[in-house]
């Protein structure tokens, strides 16, 4: 009986160590799969395209071919204006005071020329300096008032080579002028043939008007432009001055337009 428990103990202790061992085998542990490498894209080369590409048209900017001056300005204006360019005026009035050295037609009275404001206003009269000039250029500014009645066609210019002695052919005052009217009409005496317009109403602005006078030889210039040029051999010399004509504003007293920056330069010395 005891053999037998013996065994029995021997048994039970031979089975407590196997599952002894058995539970202390060691944990293997799981590896988990390998991450799958991304896969390299072969880089893609474009083909050269045999299609030509398309470009826009360039139309090419015009040539301006600018206008030669007239002959005129070239061989007889531009020198005479570039050699008094630096030279300072024989005569010069800018109208800050009135001035003795002006002089009206006999038809004007005092009343008609007038200083204001460091301009000369003028109602329907001529008025030029008291010294005669054969050859001459004379420039000033000048501009219309806002009274004037631009259907009565008022006017102001420069009148030259004034003879106020009745000069042969002529039984009367005999000159030359150039003008412009309200409307900007253009008109010059030397030249009867020429006339023009100016392409817009000019409204009330300031005119640069300047002549030039040698021998026989004549050109007017308006805002620096030429504008025309003739040859006349009837009046060889004579006074330099301005003049106006303002429709129904003489018979009210009011002045159509104020000149002002009078300059002349004699120019007998140039060839």
């Amino acid at each position: 009986m005891r053999n037998i428990l013996r065994y029995q103990t021997l048994g039970l202790t031979l089975m407590l160590v196997a599952v002894t061992s058995a539970c202390a085998a060691p944990v293997v542990p799981t590896s988990s799969p390998p991450s799958p490498s991304p896969t390299k894209m072969p880089s893609v080369t474009s083909e050269p395209s045999n299609t030509p590409t398309e470009r826009p048209t360039v139309t090419p900017a015009p040539t301006i071919t600018p206008t030669p001056p007239p002959e005129w300005v070239t061989n007889f204006a531009q020198p005479i204006l570039d050699a008094i360019a630096n030279r300072p005026p024989d005569f010069e009035d800018n109208f800050d005071q009135r001035s003795n050295m002006w002089k009206l037609m006999h038809w004007c009275g005092e009343y008609r020329r007038q200083v204001v404001d460091g301009e000369m206003l003028l109602i329907s009269c001529t008025t030029y300096v008291q010294h005669a000039y054969t050859d001459f250029v004379v420039e000033v500014d000048a501009h219309f008032t806002p009274e004037i009645k631009v259907e009565e066609n008022p006017n102001l210019g420069i009148r030259f080579r004034i003879r106020t002695d009745p000069y042969p052919p002529y039984p009367y005052i005999a000159s030359y002028s150039c003008d412009i009217s309200a409307a900007g009409h253009i008109s010059c005496s030397f030249n009867p043939e020429f006339d023009a317009l100016l392409p817009e109403y000019p409204g009330i602005q300031t005119y640069h008007l300047l002549i030039i006078a040698k021998g026989s030889r004549f050109a007017f210039y308006l805002n620096g432009m030429p504008v025309t040029y003739f040859e006349d051999n009837i009046i060889s010399q004579g006074y330099v001055g301005v003049e106006t004509d303002c429709g129904s504003l003489l018979y009210m007293g009011k002045a159509c337009a104020k000149f002002d920056n009078f300059k002349l330069w004699d120019i007998s010395d140039l060839p």
